[in-house]
């Protein structure tokens, strides 16, 4: 009985690990009619854990560092300055390094696929596509677009309503709203100048309500 026990773990565990590596194939793979089909629900699936993409094995460093604020709207209309949620993630995640905290990681993803460009699709528009098809490719990639931006905008803003400071709106409050900011990096022909700080922008979300 114990052996048949593991041959059926062990069965299960092979299982998972080819119906995963074929996943990753699919995602990862050349542009093709199967990864068109299949690639947003088997991204849907990955995220926030296990988003696949080549930024280990990128030609190219990072050369800008995101972060989030948020604010409360508070039940009389009032509106609470922002907060800022990143510093406080990063300092916890330097300090433990063997066994950090995945918080991190799901904040950083959450803001990453709020603003990414999905590959195939962009493939598809960047092609001269028949007239037919275009009307059909540029509202998949609005419907891919909005369904990332609700997704991603939803998750954070339910994390800031753990992490701001209700005692602003005497702990009642109805929405929240995120500010992305997103801080260039100065270029490499600057890097001998110590008083440049490179290029800071911010896009604010819509009002999310803090159900």
């Amino acid at each position: 009985m114990k052996n048949y026990l593991r041959y059926v773990l062990a069965a299960l565990a092979l299982t998972g690990v080819c119906v995963y590596a074929c996943l990753t194939l699919i995602v990862t793979g050349p542009a093709n009619p199967i990864k068109v089909a299949a690639a947003p629900t088997i991204t849907s699936l990955y995220s926030p854990y296990f988003l696949q993409n080549w930024q280990l094995f990128a030609p190219d460093p990072l050369a800008q560092e995101r972060g989030i604020l948020a604010q409360m709207r508070c039940a009389d209309g009032a509106e609470t300055e922002f907060q800022d949620l990143t510093t406080q993630l990063v300092t916890e995640l330097q300090s433990t390094r063997l066994f950090s905290s995945r918080e991190h990681r799901i904040i950083t993803n959450a803001i990453a696929r709020r603003f990414e460009t999905d590959e195939v699709v962009q493939k598809l528009i960047d092609k001269d596509t028949a007239i037919e098809q275009r009307e059909s490719v540029d509202q998949y990639a609005e419907e891919l677009n909005d369904r990332n931006v609700r997704a991603s905008e939803t998750l954070l803003a339910e994390y800031a309503t753990r992490k701001l400071d209700t005692s602003a709106c005497e702990g009642v409050f109805d929405a929240v709203r995120v500010r992305y900011v997103f801080h260039d990096y100065p270029g490499w022909s600057e890097r001998q100048d110590w008083t440049t700080q490179g290029e800071i922008t911010t896009i604010d979300s819509e009002w999310v309500n803090a159900d």
